[in-house]
């Protein structure tokens, strides 16, 4: 067996929650850690009831496998990341000060992650996925960008910082540096736990168990995001996003997949309310319509290939 009980992981999903939120109050520990541990205790429990269970943390592809473990990509892909984050340099104090103690260092272990992954196994059969990904994330960015650097008083911010009209940050440039931030800490604590753990091995997943954990993951997130701003986003945002990121991980097999969409849905929605002029904090209506359609249609998708039952066990 190569996932929990279910009954195991509604139990654990349960705990995680209320402990996420516990944690946040638990003064002492969030003045050292910041408001990101209520995030950080994601992975820690996920990766403990896993490996206490004997089983793997998904982290790693099932293959095929490179003829011998590569440390030059462990480096390539530390550059990339920490080289797109570094030129993008937002110039926005509210954008860095997201990343505190804690969610320093879960960048850290996340970019160790995807490095390990890419120096473990070949990833020439998910460049399709990691495409798909990518349009998925990206696409609500752009269609907020087009609708409202038309209907907003002076557009967008989109390249440079307009301080006349009260932007707080320049969107690409923001969304340049939270994007790769988010993909990070996601395969390390979102994606390892609301898709690895309770969604489980992603040959076994079906919509039904995909819908749990998107629901579970919107509970989840109105919890702790009014203290963590880092998760800060609208019940809409996280449970659609939930639902596109599950079936991504179920069709595309793969946790790095589905962390690249978190990156960059998350990377653009706090782009867009970082690129708008004072009094328009919000995003539009087609922003949200964009991300419905495309949870609405991947989910779709994974009825037809899966169907609603309870995954076979294997």
């Amino acid at each position: 067996m190569r996932d929990l009980p279910y009954w195991a992981r509604a139990v654990v999903g349960g705990l995680l929650v209320i402990v996420s939120w516990w944690l946040l109050s638990a003064e002492g520990i969030r003045g050292v850690v910041g408001s990101s541990i209520g995030i950080a205790v994601l992975g820690v429990v996920s990766a403990s009831s896993l490996r206490g269970m004997h089983l793997p943390l998904g982290l790693w592809l099932d293959g095929p496998w490179r003829e011998r473990f590569s440390v030059g990509m462990v480096v390539v892909v530390a550059l990339v990341f920490g080289g797109v984050m570094v030129l993008a340099d937002p110039q926005a104090p509210h954008v860095l000060s997201l990343i505190d103690p804690g969610a320093f260092a879960l960048v850290l272990v996340g970019v160790i992650g995807w490095g390990f992954t890419w120096s473990i196994a070949v990833q020439r059969g998910y460049v399709g996925w990691y495409a798909i990904a990518t349009v998925a994330g990206i696409a609500p960015f752009f269609t907020g960008v087009l609708t409202q650097g038309l209907t907003v008083p002076g557009g967008l911010c989109l390249v440079a910082i307009d301080r006349t009209v009260g932007c707080q940050g320049s969107a690409m440039r923001v969304l340049g540096f939270l994007a790769p931030t988010y993909a990070a800490i996601a395969l390390v604590t979102i994606e390892l736990t609301f898709r690895r753990l309770l969604v489980g091995t992603p040959r076994n997943a079906s919509t039904l168990v995909v819908v749990g954990s998107a629901l579970l993951f919107t509970l989840w997130t109105a919890m702790v995001g009014p203290d963590a701003p880092l998760v800060a986003v609208p019940w809409w945002l996280a449970l659609a996003g939930a639902l596109t990121a599950g079936c991504l991980y179920a069709l595309g097999g793969s946790l790095l997949v589905s962390s690249l969409y978190t990156g960059l849905l998350y990377g653009g929605y706090m782009a867009m309310l970082a690129g708008q002029p004072s009094g328009h904090g919000v995003v539009g209506a087609p922003y949200l319509v964009m991300v419905a359609v495309l949870a609405t249609g991947l989910t779709a998708l994974l009825i037809q290939q899966r169907g609603w039952g309870m995954p076979r066990r294997g």
